[in-house]
């Protein structure tokens, strides 16, 4: 009972020694260094907007077309007599945004290895198989 104790105090011992994420980090970066460079997120977002068209009538006595174009907007003011027309025609409008997002780059802190802690727990280690390996012979 008591062997089986002490083994379980080494591999208690053992696995709270074990690798931690920044090991596992530097391990897929070495693996695959793609994933320590910068990168940068674009954002690319398309706006549509419908199209507008605004009509409005005053009655004047004379017979004439204006056409103004500007921006995309058509604008045709037509006078027949005592009747003006007049006629919007705005396009659908695309607004683009385009955003670029900088992705913080994760470096992995260097990490000494404690040789100290790895001498004792081996010592413990051996004194345990000592004992038991005595207790074993006897």
């Amino acid at each position: 009972m008591r062997l089986l104790w002490k083994l379980g105090v080494v591999v208690t011992a053992l696995m709270l020694t074990s690798c931690g994420a920044s090991w596992h980090l530097k391990r897929a970066i070495a693996k695959n260094p793609a994933l320590a460079r910068d990168t940068v997120l674009r954002i690319d977002t398309t706006i549509i907007k419908e199209s507008v068209e605004l009509r409005d009538t005053i009655f004047i006595k004379e017979v004439d077309t204006i056409r103004v174009v500007k921006n995309g907007v058509v604008v045709d003011i037509r006078r027949s007599f005592d009747t003006i027309e007049v006629d919007v025609e705005c396009p659908p409008d695309t607004i683009r945004i385009l955003k670029e997002v900088p992705m913080v780059q994760i470096v992995p802190e260097k990490k000494e290895r404690n040789l100290a802690l790895g001498g004792v727990i081996g010592f413990i280690l051996a004194l345990v198989l000592i004992r038991v390996a005595g207790r074993l012979i006897k």
